[in-house]
């Protein structure tokens, strides 16, 4: 699935590629109910923004969810790039089994504030608290 736009009505569940804006394009994708992520998650990113998958409900990663950026030449340390986010009541659980960045120190990092998921490079130790 990739590309711009709205995708609405009951649960979906993404088992393939999830490639929002599509493939070497940046974009927004929005499903407008509730989602479980058992495939990929490919974001493209540029100096300052990334891909972006949002769900409007519940956003469920499963074991097997992956997040791969396609292009990681194009990362920039200091942008904190949005993946993934939940607008309205719904809640993201679960986590991507896999990261694929060119660094370990690029962390994905969840629950912020906003209810999203953020790619962040760190230098340093990495802390989180709830």
């Amino acid at each position: 699935m990739s590309g711009d736009g709205v995708v609405s009505n009951g649960i979906l569940i993404l088992n393939g590629v999830v490639a929002p804006g599509g493939e070497d394009s940046l974009g927004e994708l929005t499903l407008a109910c509730a989602a479980e992520l058992t495939g990929t998650l490919l974001v493209d990113v540029d100096a300052v923004v990334s891909d972006c998958l949002t769900v409007q409900d519940h956003l469920s990663l499963m074991g097997g969810s992956a997040v791969t950026v396609a292009n990681p030449d194009q990362l920039n340390r200091s942008a904190k790039y949005t993946i993934a986010k939940v607008s309205g009541a719904g809640q993201i659980s679960g986590s991507f089994a896999t990261v694929n960045v060119p660094d370990k120190r690029w962390h994905v990092v969840y629950y912020q504030p906003d209810n999203s998921v953020k790619l962040l490079f760190s230098n340093g130790t990495l802390f989180r608290l709830r």
